[in-house]
């Protein structure tokens, strides 16, 4: 069982260590005792939503597997679209767990737990080259 979850966490971080462990911590669950800490599969919130996002959502997607981690400025520039249509798009994604951002709402990033996932679907969808 052990064996079978350790290549779960392997097949779906792919080989990226940040996702990797994003994935383990979101795997733990509490134990029999208050002490006791056991895993099980990963919760990949947010994994349904992306086979539903807009054409902009994938946009923004895609600038942001590009570049990485983006301030909003940044992302104005890079899109072209409105500070208040891209705010409520980043605030959704965060919402779904596609996307994390800072307290401040400043700067966002994929989330790491859904990073290859997201690559994944961008791939399908053409927008990113297929490595």
């Amino acid at each position: 069982a052990r064996a079978a979850w350790a290549r779960l966490i392997e097949d779906l971080s792919q080989g990226a260590p940040e996702v990797a462990r994003a994935l383990w911590l979101h795997s733990l669950r509490a134990g029999a005792s208050p002490e006791q800490l056991e895993h099980g599969p990963p919760r990949l919130d947010g994994l349904d939503a992306l086979d539903q996002l807009s054409t902009e959502d994938l946009f923004l997607l895609t600038a942001l597997a590009i570049h990485g981690p983006m301030t909003l400025s940044a992302l104005i520039e890079a899109l072209n679209r409105p500070e208040s249509a891209l705010r409520a798009a980043c605030r959704r994604l965060e919402a779904l767990g596609v996307l994390m951002g800072e307290l401040s709402g400043e700067l966002y990033e994929l989330h790491p737990r859904l990073h290859p996932q997201i690559l994944r679907v961008l791939r399908q969808r053409a927008l990113l080259e297929t490595a």
